[in-house]
C-alpha cells in the first residue's frame, strides 16, 4: 500500500520545501525551462511558437516580449518580418534557435540546456553562448554538453559523468587544470577510451592467470 513520506528541501529565498507543498513545487516547476538539442517545433506560425509559453503564463501583451527576446539573439532583421510564416518550414538550426527564444522568452529561472549548438553554425553557436552568458549573471544555467572548449567558455563549476555515475564536480578552472579522477584526465586528455581499453585488458590478462 501506502508509504509516508516526511522532509523538507531547503531553498535559499524560503525557509523550506515541503514534500507535500504542491502549490509551491508548481511555482518552481514554472520556473524552469528544458532546451533539448533537436527540439520540437509546435504548430502554428513562428509568432505561435515564440509565445505559447507567455499565453500558458497568462500573458496579454505579447509584442514587446517578442521583439525583445529577437533583439537578443540578433534575429529581428531576419525574423521579425516573418512572424506569421509557418514555424514548421524552419530548418535544423532555426529550429533551435526558435526553441531557444521560445524558452527564455518567459523569463526562466533555471534554464535546462541539453547538449546544445550540435546543429548551429559558428556564428548561431556564438550568438547562443553570449545570450547564455549574459543569462548566468542572474540565473541558474545548467548545460549538458560533449565540448570540451565549451564548457570552459561557459561553466564556473563542472560536473564530469561517465556511465550514469559523478566521477568529479569541482571549479571549472581546477576541473581542467588539475583533475582529481584519472578518468577526468583520461576524458580532458582525449585518452579515455584507449585507457578503458587498456585497463580492459590488463584485467583479462590477470584473470587469465
Amino acid at each position: 500500500g501506502r508509504l509516508d513520506v516526511a522532509g523538507a528541501v531547503i531553498l535559499p529565498d524560503r525557509t523550506a520545501l515541503a514534500l507535500d507543498d504542491a502549490e509551491y513545487a508548481e511555482s518552481v516547476r514554472r520556473s524552469m525551462v528544458w532546451i533539448p538539442s533537436a527540439p520540437a517545433v509546435l504548430p502554428g506560425t513562428l509568432r505561435d511558437n515564440l509565445v505559447y509559453g507567455l499565453r500558458l503564463q497568462g500573458e496579454r501583451k505579447l509584442s514587446d516580449p517578442v521583439q525583445s527576446i529577437l533583439d537578443r539573439l540578433g534575429l529581428s532583421e531576419s525574423w521579425s518580418p516573418r512572424l506569421h510564416r509557418c514555424a514548421s518550414e524552419l530548418n535544423g538550426e532555426q529550429r533551435y534557435l526558435l526553441a531557444l527564444a521560445r524558452s527564455l522568452i518567459v523569463d526562466p529561472r533555471v534554464v535546462l540546456v541539453d547538449v546544445p549548438a550540435m546543429s548551429l553554425s559558428p556564428a548561431a553557436t556564438g550568438r547562443m553562448e553570449t545570450l547564455l552568458q549574459d543569462l548566468q549573471q542572474d540565473r541558474v544555467i545548467l548545460m549538458a554538453t560533449h565540448n570540451l572548449s565549451q564548457a570552459a567558455r561557459l561553466s564556473e563549476m563542472c560536473l564530469f559523468l561517465h556511465a550514469g555515475r559523478v566521477m568529479e564536480c569541482s571549479p571549472t578552472d581546477r576541473m581542467f587544470t588539475c583533475p582529481e579522477r584519472r578518468e577526468t584526465e583520461w576524458y580532458l586528455t582525449g585518452r579515455y577510451g584507449s585507457a578503458q581499453l587498456t585497463q580492459s585488458k590488463v584485467w583479462r590478462n590477470h584473470g587469465s592467470r
